[in-house]
């Protein structure tokens, strides 16, 4: 009985550890972009958030955003917003305290061997840990559209069969949007000007 029990603690000791060290690459999803640039990559992004009826609130410039405090980084980071003000009022009416975690976001980086990166949470993952309306929602709709948002953005083929007409490219960068949001955080002089945001 002693042995069993012993048995038990260890089991349990060794799956807490192993989901300690686990946990943290499983809540962040990465895909390597197609594109050779770090800007193109947040266009394509910024395009496809645009076109499936979300809102690309701003791209936020970190390297531009540190340097103004003197610091300089070693490769470029973008963090590209996007928002779905529905989804968004439906989890914050239920579970206003998770606004901290709004809005959503996807890193966009230049990785040490050269190529391009877009990172996200797991909203799925993410969802099912909290449960409830964020689960429904964030776990299940957003994690959904994310994931179809990723999969056309980062597909050149997608975007070599988008018709000219239907590319948010011929919206000027910067210009302003259904929601007075603009796509280029450049252009609003608290955007990435912000402290706390080149922390996250």
């Amino acid at each position: 009985m002693i042995e069993f029990g012993i048995g038990l603690l260890a089991g349990v000791l060794l799956t807490g550890v192993v989901a300690w060290l686990l946990l943290p690459r499983m809540m962040l999803e990465i895909r390597e972009s197609p594109y050779d640039t770090v800007e193109e990559t947040c266009d394509r992004l910024t395009e496809t958030i645009e076109d499936k009826g979300w809102s690309n609130q701003a791209v936020r410039d970190m390297n531009a955003s540190m340097a103004r405090r003197g610091v300089e980084m070693d490769r470029p980071v973008r963090v590209v917003e996007l928002c779905n003000a529905n989804h968004a009022k439906t989890v914050l009416n239920a579970n206003p305290e998770v606004s901290t975690m709004m809005p959503c976001a996807w890193g966009v980086y230049k990785g040490g061997d050269g190529n391009v990166y877009v990172s996200g949470m797991n909203m799925g993952l993410m969802g099912r840990m909290f449960g409830g309306t964020i689960a429904e929602v964030m776990g299940g709709t957003v994690a959904e559209d994310e994931e179809e948002m990723l999969d056309e953005a980062l597909s050149r083929t997608a975007y070599a069969d988008a018709s000219p007409s239907s590319r948010a490219s011929d919206v000027p960068r910067g210009a302003f949007q259904g929601d007075g949001a603009v796509s280029d955080a450049s252009t609003l002089p608290d955007a990435s000007d912000d402290a706390s945001r080149a922390d996250r």
